[in-house]
């Protein structure tokens, strides 16, 4: 069964009728500024592949809800979560001059990540940035690794893209995956005894 939306010709960083890689810079205070909600958050620019608009989504059972299933693109399968649901916000429909996928790398294992909108790549001095935040109660807390501050005076968190899942999760949709692909097997096996 495919959840799908129709491959838009929006792309972020402009171009048509193809996806875009991003020009990834050496600078590592450097982060793709996105938002979900009302929220924005950045993830650092060096640990992303590229963003890609909404495409065919295939569902794939027996998965955390916010597991929204695995696309394929040029040959090669990408597991794609939905960060709405990781967050614990309702869901809201895609939208197809918004709606973006970025697409990065944990423990071997290709994730894109559905946000409702990517804004623009921003970079952060070190006295703009920081990282000791009483947060025990944040429903991100596992994930954040800190806050910075615009220029404007707006706050931006910082997310660390390698604990967006946790070594299980990781694990669990891995273990899905091999059932699936055998192609994708010794990729994803990796990913399934991180610990």
């Amino acid at each position: 069964m495919n959840r799908s939306v129709g491959r838009t010709s929006h792309h972020v960083f402009g171009g048509d009728n193809q996806e875009q890689n991003l020009q990834l810079h050496s600078d590592s205070h450097k982060h793709l500024i996105f938002n979900v909600g009302e929220v924005e958050y950045g993830i650092p620019l060096s640990d992303v592949k590229e963003v890609i608009s909404m495409g065919p989504v295939t569902h794939v059972p027996r998965l955390p809800d916010y597991f929204e299933g695995i696309l394929n693109l040029r040959g090669e399968v990408i597991s794609i979560i939905d960060l709405r649901r990781k967050l614990g916000l309702p869901s809201k429909p895609w939208q197809q001059q918004k709606t973006c996928i970025i697409i990065f790398e944990v423990n071997k294992l290709t994730l894109g990540v559905i946000v409702d909108n990517v804004i623009e790549v921003q970079g952060f001095g070190s006295q703009q940035m920081r990282q000791e935040l009483d947060i025990s109660k944040h429903p991100e807390r596992e994930f954040i690794q800190g806050v910075a501050t615009k220029h404007s005076g707006e706050m931006v968190m910082l997310l660390n893209s390698r604990k967006l899942l946790n070594p299980l999760e990781l694990g669990l949709i891995a273990q899905q995956l091999q059932q699936l692909s055998p192609s994708h097997q010794s990729v994803n096996s990796e990913a399934a005894h991180v610990r």
